[in-house]
């Protein structure tokens, strides 16, 4: 024959505990384990963001330098047509997300260098990713024909 789950005015056995509560000293820890993680989360997601935007604004600085050169290499290219040429590029297609961007445009006769710095907008405080892209190549220039 078995016992029954409860009898009527039985005492709780030794080791029991009456009603859910639990201990009283652990009161509260499910909403500190819950602030604890869910900070865990959201910074986590933040460096996803962060990230993105790193891996963004490179593309644009890169994308800058390309345009850059691609204005300075030519026959009649300049320094002054590549940086003109990076930083319109840099502010039509970057907009506010490369912080303090720079331009640094060689050219020699036969050489042609762009050079695009910055950093990236933070989203996390205290964190500063740099951007570095460089686009070098052999300037266009006039070859006469050689004489049969």
């Amino acid at each position: 024959m078995s016992r029954p789950a409860f009898q009527a005015g039985a005492q709780p056995e030794a080791g029991c505990q009456v009603g859910a509560g639990g201990d009283a000293g652990d009161r509260g820890s499910a909403s500190l384990s819950y602030v604890v993680v869910m900070s865990a989360v959201l910074l986590l997601i933040a460096l996803v963001l962060q990230s993105a935007l790193w891996y963004h604004a490179r593309n644009v600085a890169q994308a800058a330098a390309a345009e850059g050169l691609r204005a300075t290499r030519l026959y009649d290219g300049t320094e002054g047509a590549g940086t003109q040429a990076a930083a319109a590029l840099l502010r039509d297609a970057g907009g506010q997300l490369i912080a303090d961007p720079a331009v640094a445009v060689t050219r020699t006769a036969v050489q042609a260098r762009v050079e695009v710095r910055g950093g990236v907008v933070s989203l996390i405080p205290g964190v500063a990713l740099p951007i570095d892209e460089v686009a070098a190549g052999t300037c266009e220039r006039f070859t006469p024909d050689a004489a049969p």
